[in-house]
């Protein structure tokens, strides 16, 4: 998006979040995908903490690491995030080298990594570390335990990956662990998690293995008495996506699917209406109408697998997945 572009998508934004804010919504305001990429990054970073301070109030960037590692202006950069208030930066890891190229499909990839952490914690950051837990990660547990050693994170935590139900998250079940393939390593996962309720995951990782949601679903029906009754339980946040050229779309970048109009050519009065009629993302009403679907004991036997440890990062990613079953046997049956 061009600087003069980002400008005006901010104008709107103005009166949309003025809109939202009336009706007592929470708003918070992100720079998704690679951000630090951008050639006018230092701009946009400084204008939009001056005109959206109380909204843009993140202590944590995440980044691949690449921009920082590959621009000649790093320093500046650096500079400038701290400026505006950041004070941690987010490295994602997705094991050793070979496995980190592969996964951020960029050769040097997990080199970059190292460089910009480097470079990052000489700048007095602090850094956080998103470990993902697949199946091929723990094939290669103890040599990322090293790497990890080696690179000094301050605060770390090990996550399994959402499930929604669209072709970027389908693509990676086949790369999803298992409970037997994290069982060797449950207890130096929950060790290693030093922030957040990472921890705790790990604990009692073994509520998130499909086969035993099932066999929950089975013996305690009354626990889930309609998807409607389990939304109750999900978290409320409705993500929407600016994109190049101004349109807005239903849900957070690279995880978008429905436009739901132009900055341009779509009043604030109406973007506000249609921000506020959105069932949250990650509810089951964010993808499926909920009063419509089947009782979730009929759901789970009919398509859950008693015999799949697959771990899932919620209960509830896990009727996504059986809710991703069933949409996917319609259409095949058409």
């Amino acid at each position: 998006m061009p600087l003069e572009e980002y400008r005006c998508c901010l104008d709107t934004l103005e009166v949309v979040f003025d809109g939202l804010k009336k009706h007592g919504v929470k708003i918070d305001l992100y720079l998704d995908y690679e951000p630090l990429l951008h050639p006018d990054i230092c701009e946009i970073l400084k204008i939009t903490a001056e005109r959206f301070e109380h909204h843009f109030v993140w202590s944590t960037f995440p980044t691949t690491g690449i921009p920082i590692a590959t621009r000649p202006d790093w320093e500046e950069i650096l500079e400038t995030l701290r400026d505006v208030g950041f004070s941690e930066i987010m490295f994602t890891l997705h094991g050793p080298a070979h496995l980190h190229d592969k996964a951020m499909s960029h050769p040097g990839a997990f080199e970059l990594h190292s460089l910009a952490l480097r470079r990052v914690q000489t700048y007095g950051f602090k850094t956080v570390l998103k470990l993902i837990v697949s199946k091929d990660m723990l094939q290669h547990f103890e040599e990322t335990m090293e790497i990890v050693h080696n690179n000094r994170y301050d605060y770390k935590r090990a996550e399994v990956p959402i499930y929604e139900p669209i072709p970027r998250l389908r693509r990676f079940e086949s790369h999803r662990a298992t409970l037997e393939d994290v069982e060797p390593f449950g207890e130096q996962l929950s060790t290693f998690c030093n922030r957040g309720s990472g921890a705790e995951y790990w604990k009692k990782v073994h509520k998130y293995a499909e086969r035993n949601v099932l066999h929950d679903v089975l013996t305690s029906p009354e626990n889930y008495p309609s998807f409607v009754a389990l939304e109750a339980q999900m978290p409320s946040w409705i993500f929407v996506t600016v994109v190049p050229g101004l349109s807005v779309y239903y849900g957070n970048a690279g995880l978008y699917h429905r436009k739901l109009g132009n900055l341009t050519a779509k009043s604030s009065e109406d973007l506000v209406e249609s921000i506020r009629k959105l069932k949250p993302n990650y509810q089951f009403g964010g993808f499926y109408d909920v009063q419509s679907l089947p009782a979730p004991v009929y759901v789970a036997k009919k398509f859950g697998d008693a015999g799949s440890g697959k771990l899932y990062h919620t209960v509830e990613d896990v009727f996504l997945r059986w809710l991703d079953l069933m949409d996917m046997e319609e259409i095949d049956g058409i």
